[in-house]
């Protein structure tokens, strides 16, 4: 690593934060072929930042993940107009370049701002920031009161979970420790947020706008595509209590209907199960879904009729592959069985099926994508979503494929799941042009299916969304 030349003052007081999000949506979603899932939702790292903060000082969220264009000129008009002491940038790995950019232009405007990098993609490679001339800080780990503990510290480069550039040189006191009381954290200032621009595709969202809500952290279980850098793998939880408290706040503030964000909802099947009584007898009244997936063998028939009668509409599973073979080389720890078991008592429970699969994962071969294929055809899923696998850095697939030098490159902004152009590693049993064409055959056999045309229209005709799914249909290039 080089050493940095910066001589910040990290002892000025902080008046004003700036908190960023960079365009995430547009690079992973909209420009790519099949965008018609888009997800758009404020962004809750950053709002449980906010949360912590705006008893100490005045804060403001710019999310350019409902911005399409012009972004630098919009930062440089917030920069000059608001005149923050600090800004924070979060990023994940295919937006790590947006964040050198928008450091970069924060300093062009005022080199005397300290400049705070967070996010996964920072806490898996700090050197990537700290190589830059224009942050002064990364954080990294769990970083929720970071920006709070520092303004509000005497001895501010004491300080653990972050690294310091200083004098040429590099302080790093470790990561702080993990946060055990769930309970404990801000309630996210979602009122940063102009909720009325965010709009989510219909396939995943009925109600704009969605919002994220997290009931735990962290996730025990070994898949070898999954990072845990930031969550690590001890599963925490909040209280029954403060999840409904939350659901009562988000419907107050404005969401329409809220997504759990959670890598492991249903860890606990009993808690998952009491969430859901206490919503009913709370009369909570608003949509919700289980966003980011839960795995097949932890949920069961009463789970799925209790989700179903406290207002969870669609339920999301990672599934990933159809083959026994390949679930077991990715340590995914479920068979194709636990799956259509699964997938089918959610279908009995009269809730929506999101399925999530992956092509190219590790031992793949053309015979087990098709395998993962037919999986996805034969169940009764209402939206399927194929990726292509991508190693990410953090995880156990990227460490063995970089050590047996099948990386093509570091270029981060190529590392996309929906990126079927940039081959960005070299699959040992597969050609790049045979993942693509397993990709868009996927989509092809799935959608154009006569029971699934019967499924989606009748479907759309129930919840309005005919017009919208047959925009979709005529914007997404199948072939």
């Amino acid at each position: 690593m080089e050493k940095y030349s910066g001589n910040q003052n990290f002892n000025i007081k902080i008046k004003k934060v700036l908190l960023i999000n960079p365009p995430y949506t547009f690079a992973t979603y909209l420009n790519i072929d099949r965008n018609a899932g888009t997800m758009q939702h404020p962004i809750i790292s950053l709002a449980s930042i906010a949360g912590a903060l705006k008893e100490i000082c005045e804060v403001k969220i710019l999310d350019f993940d409902i911005v399409e264009t012009n972004h630098l000129a919009i930062l440089t008009n917030e920069i000059k107009k608001f005149e923050p002491d600090m800004v924070g940038i979060t990023a994940t790995t295919p937006v790590f370049p947006s964040m050198l950019e928008i450091a970069l232009q924060v300093k062009k405007i005022n080199k005397e701002i300290l400049v705070v990098a967070g996010g996964v993609h920072v806490s898996i490679n700090p050197n990537d920031a700290l190589n830059s001339e224009n942050i002064d800080i990364v954080a990294v780990g769990e970083s929720d009161f970071f920006i709070k503990d520092f303004i509000e510290s005497r001895d501010r480069l004491n300080l653990k979970g972050a690294y310091f550039k200083r004098n040429g040189n590099v302080i790093f006191n470790g990561r702080a420790d993990l946060i055990n009381d769930l309970d404990s954290l801000p309630y996210p200032d979602w009122e940063l947020y102009d909720l009325k621009k965010y709009r989510a595709s219909k396939l995943i969202e009925r109600n704009s706008p969605g919002g994220l809500l997290e009931t735990s952290r962290g996730c025990p279980f070994l898949c070898n595509y999954c990072c845990k850098t930031i969550f690590g793998p001890l599963w925490r939880k909040k209280s029954i209590e403060r999840v409904v408290s939350e659901f009562k706040y988000m419907k107050r503030i404005g969401f329409k209907e809220i997504h759990i964000e959670d890598d492991g909802f249903s860890t606990d099947l009993k808690r998952a199960k009491d969430i859901c009584k206490k919503i009913m007898e709370n009369k909570i009244n608003i949509p919700w879904t289980l966003l980011n997936g839960i795995r097949v063998d932890r949920a069961d028939e009463e789970l799925f009729g209790l989700l179903r009668q406290a207002g969870c509409y669609q339920v999301t599973f990672g599934i990933e592959s159809g083959d026994d073979d390949v679930l077991k080389k990715i340590n995914k720890g479920i068979t194709v069985e636990q799956i259509e078991n699964a997938v089918r008592l959610a279908d009995k429970a009269g809730l929506e099926i999101f399925g999530c699969f992956m092509l190219g994962l590790t031992g793949d071969t053309q015979s087990s994508m098709q395998k993962t294929i037919d999986l996805a055809n034969r169940l009764p899923i209402t939206i399927a979503k194929f990726g292509i696998t991508i190693p990410y850095p953090g995880t156990a697939m990227f460490k063995e494929l970089d050590d047996n030098k099948r990386i093509l490159h570091k270029k981060w902004g190529d590392y996309l799941l929906h990126n079927n152009k940039t081959p960005v590693f070299m699959h040992p049993n597969l050609e790049w042009d045979t993942i693509q064409a397993y990709y868009k055959k996927a989509y092809r056999e799935f959608y154009f299916r006569p029971v699934q045309f019967y499924k989606q229209f009748i479907g759309s005709i129930r919840d309005l969304t005919f017009l919208d799914k047959l925009l979709y249909l005529f914007k997404t290039k199948w072939f």
